[in-house]
């Protein structure tokens, strides 16, 4: 172990990724997971992501501590792309890890997606009212099942907001546990984060109140999870579906489960234009539900009034 972990902090400092080290090293994931917990319990170290699914790790003495909820995606060009899903509640009946499998293995191998944001309810969780639902029907079989059976696409890595649920593993800290085992599921904290590319940011947002959401007015976007059905406000609010067939709520007609393919464009350090396109899951296959284009350096001048008037459009 100790030679593994001075071979992996050498390769660490010649800045090298995370991907390439565990391939030089020849090392399974388990084995490498478990040097990189070990690294991370020993050193300081800051993450360095990259748009093009890159992973670094820099280790530092005493380094500046990034805020909690905050990330930075560093960019090799003006354009890419981010797919966005929320709420697989892995440990339930309502699981879809077939669904989850062909985001990744299909759609996003196919159009070489290296970022994905998941914005929580990784897990079902354990509550009082839900053991019906529940397959595995404790904590520590729910964050252990994300573990072996979330999909890994090479060359890419998710990026998660942790929802309420995740926070209901039996006092597990389900951020913490995951990561640990899986560096390519990156824990950005629990119901809101921030994602910050160039000079501009997105949010990132579970079980967060519109109040606080219409708030947010840094943020050029804000992508919200935990409502299971995808629906677009004032071009600047987009609900994400669920990656799950658990539905919520009286809606007028079932929510597909799917996510929503996002490709930003940069010039001058802000976010210039988003292309979204959303695609449902119909009989086990991705079909494409809608696509819009969004000119995002006009909406952000447009002041966002919590009214009656507000208009919902589905995407």
């Amino acid at each position: 172990m100790e030679n593994n972990i001075a071979m992996c902090l050498e390769l660490m400092k010649r800045k090298m990724p995370l991907d390439d080290i565990q391939n030089l090293m020849g090392l399974d994931d388990a084995t490498f997971n478990s040097i990189l917990r070990e690294i991370r319990a020993r050193f300081n170290v800051v993450r360095k992501i990259y748009s093009d699914g890159e992973i670094y790790y820099k280790v530092y003495k005493h380094p500046k501590e990034a805020p909690k909820n905050e990330i930075r995606i560093n960019l090799h060009s003006n354009k890419f792309h981010i797919v966005f899903l929320a709420d697989p509640h892995i440990g339930s009946k309502f699981e879809r890890i077939d669904l989850l499998e062909k985001i990744y293995y299909e759609y996003g191998k196919k159009h070489n997606v290296h970022i994905f944001v998941n914005g929580g309810d990784m897990i079902e969780g354990i509550y009082p009212t839900n053991k019906k639902k529940v397959v595995e029907t404790t904590g520590a079989e729910q964050v252990e099942k994300v573990v072996s059976v979330y999909p890994h696409l090479p060359g890419a890595y998710t990026l998660v907001t942790y929802g309420n649920h995740d926070q209901n593993a039996e006092g597990i800290d389900t951020a913490s546990y995951i990561e640990d085992r899986r560096y390519d599921l990156i824990s950005v904290g629990y119901n809101m984060s921030i994602l910050n590319i160039a000079n501009d940011s997105i949010g990132v947002v579970h079980n967060l109140s519109m109040g606080k959401i219409y708030h947010m007015v840094e943020q050029a976007m804000i992508f919200k999870a935990h409502g299971h059905k995808s629906r677009n406000i004032q071009n600047r609010i987009f609900y994400l579906p669920a990656s799950s067939e658990e539905h919520l709520g009286n809606y007028e007609y079932e929510p597909l489960p799917g996510f929503i393919d996002t490709v930003l464009t940069i010039e001058k350090g802000k976010i210039k234009r988003a292309d979204l396109t959303l695609f449902a899951f119909a009989d086990g296959k991705i079909r494409l539900a809608n696509e819009q284009s969004i000119r995002v350096d006009e909406e952000r001048e447009k002041k966002l009034i919590l009214s009656k008037k507000n208009e919902n459009v589905n995407i």
